[in-house]
């Protein structure tokens, strides 16, 4: 076996460790034997030592590395949607595996141990001290056949190349050129991809002239970082910087967006609104949010961290307590105002396998109508049109000048992303 677990373990360590493998099988996360193996045989803590061992087995994300303002740019992801994403990859012994991301080392321990003493993982980050530290974590716990290495991501590493597998445990804006020509003519590419703003893990097998999406799964990932990740912006709307507004932009159709009425509408007084629509939170993170990123140019983030992540200044849609505090919030910016959604009063389980549901809800700032409005407008379009969602969704990713029919087509860098809905449904992960 390829990893091993870390020396004394304590008993509670061991204990709690093995709960969160239990929790991950009972929600379905984690779905075959040889990622459940995996997961019980690779401990978390050793990659995390100075973190309380109840939030190092927690299934939460656990941020580690700052930027100059404190905003998290590293972290051990959750490790449901690790489990998750290890399934979609589906790793197989004697394979070699490229990791974009390194975090901690831990996501790249667990492939060590799926792909075994004759695979090979090798984790590639634009940051030397997070390789430095995933270095050193994975040596103690023994894990003698992952390498991480120093770069761009979006270059790959061509000296470990070919590739059964690639995978990015960052969020992604494109798919590399070089990710390809490193990757086998049969291998698998998954990426939380992102679609004009929401991430979606996404898994991708060759076709003929193009790839295709075999598993689709809703997200959330810090972004790629680095001078081709993409034309995404982050707007500091406060002194402290704990506030952003975030947006991609389009290289035909660059946004036009003024700072200075931007940070004076935040400043100044709010309007609440209601869509009139109660929904769960998983059509909020498989359904809504896809069908704004589709059909939405102006989609824009507001996230808030720290002490302003729990100020009534930022409206609630998806977030985390704890030490490291943050909450993000989806919606458009137009001439005359900005508006963006907000979970309004939650109504309880009413029933035995029934999802909780809370009121959809949106804020204005600013003096005028158009963006409430157009909220309201696309919450209830969504509605009539039987809420669709991840379910179903087909991605096939073409070179940009090749023309292919689609729903929608998402035109990117080096690829177009044609999304639809065709009958013969693949499978949500």
């Amino acid at each position: 076996m390829a990893t091993a677990v870390s020396p004394n373990p304590s008993i509670d360590s061991d204990a709690q460790h093995q709960a969160l493998v239990d929790l991950l099988i009972q929600n379905e996360n984690i779905q075959s034997e040889r990622v459940a193996a995996a997961f019980r045989a690779v401990p978390r803590h050793p990659f995390l030592p100075d973190t309380p061992l109840e939030e190092v087995y927690a299934d939460v994300a656990v941020p580690t590395h700052f930027d100059d303002n404190g905003r998290p740019i590293s972290s051990s992801s959750q490790p449901a949607i690790m489990a998750i994403m290890l399934e979609q990859l589906d790793l197989q012994p004697g394979e070699h595996v490229l990791e974009v991301g390194a975090g901690t080392g831990y996501n790249a321990a667990l492939m060590g141990h799926l792909v075994g003493e004759n695979g090979r993982v090798t984790a590639v980050d634009i940051d030397a001290d997070i390789v430095a530290a995933a270095q050193e974590h994975l040596t103690a716990v023994g894990c003698a056949n992952v390498t991480v290495v120093c770069g761009d991501g979006m270059d790959g590493y061509a000296a470990h190349a070919p590739y059964d597998r690639i995978i990015l445990t960052v969020g992604g804006w494109e798919i590399s050129p070089a990710w390809l020509e490193q990757l086998k003519p049969d291998g698998r590419i998954l990426l939380p991809l992102s679609l004009n703003g929401p991430h979606y893990a996404i898994a991708f097998d060759r076709a003929p002239d193009h790839l295709v999406s075999v598993s689709i799964h809703a997200c959330g990932f810090m972004k790629l970082r680095g001078p081709q990740a993409g034309p995404e912006f982050s707007l500091p709307l406060n002194d402290a910087r704990t506030i952003h507004l975030e947006y991609e932009d389009t290289f035909s159709q660059p946004r036009q967006i003024d700072p200075d009425q931007i940070r004076a509408w935040i400043d100044g007084p709010w309007q609440e609104g209601t869509t009139n629509l109660e929904v769960t939170p998983r059509e909020m993170w498989r359904s809504f949010l896809l069908w704004l990123a589709l059909r939405e140019p102006n989609l824009t983030e507001l996230v808030a961290g720290g002490e302003a992540a729990t100020a009534e200044t930022i409206p609630s849609l998806l977030g985390m307590d704890g030490p490291h505090p943050w909450r993000v919030t989806t919606g458009v910016v137009t001439d005359d105002s900005m508006a963006f959604y907000n979970h309004l009063t939650t109504r309880s389980k009413s029933g035995e396998g029934e999802s909780e549901t809370f009121m959809l809800g949106f804020r204005v700032y600013g003096p005028g109508e158009t963006a409430g409005q157009r909220l309201r407008d696309h919450a209830a379009a969504w509605h009539a049109a039987g809420r669709p969602g991840v379910a179903g969704m087909r991605v096939r990713v073409y070179p940009v000048n090749q023309v292919s029919k689609g729903d929608t087509a998402v035109t990117r860098r080096w690829h177009t992303f044609v999304v639809d809905w065709p009958p013969s449904v693949i499978r949500e992960s």
